[in-house]
C-alpha cells in the first residue's frame, strides 16, 4: 500500500506536469479536450513508471502533437 505522503508528492508531481503542459499549448487551443488529453497521456507516462516532472511534461506535449488527430475533440496546434 502506498503512503499517504508518497500519494499527495505524486499528485502535485502529476498536477505540475499538467499545468507545464497546458502553459506549452497556445492559449487559443487550450480546450477541455486538449487538457484531458494531455492528462491522459501523463497519467499513462507515469503508470509506465516515469516520475519525472519535466520528462512527464515534454513527452506529453510531444505525444499529443504525435497523436492528437485521433483524440476525440482535439485539434493539432
Amino acid at each position: 500500500m502506498t503512503h499517504p505522503a508518497s500519494q499527495t508528492k505524486l499528485y502535485a508531481v502529476l498536477r505540475g506536469a499538467l499545468e507545464d503542459a497546458v502553459r506549452m499549448v497556445p492559449e487559443a487551443k487550450r480546450t477541455s479536450s486538449l487538457k484531458a488529453c494531455l492528462a491522459e497521456k501523463i497519467l499513462t507516462l507515469a503508470a509506465r513508471g516515469e516520475k519525472n516532472p519535466t520528462i512527464l511534461t515534454r513527452l506529453a506535449v510531444l505525444k499529443v502533437q504525435e497523436s492528437c488527430q485521433s483524440c476525440y475533440g482535439c485539434e493539432r496546434w
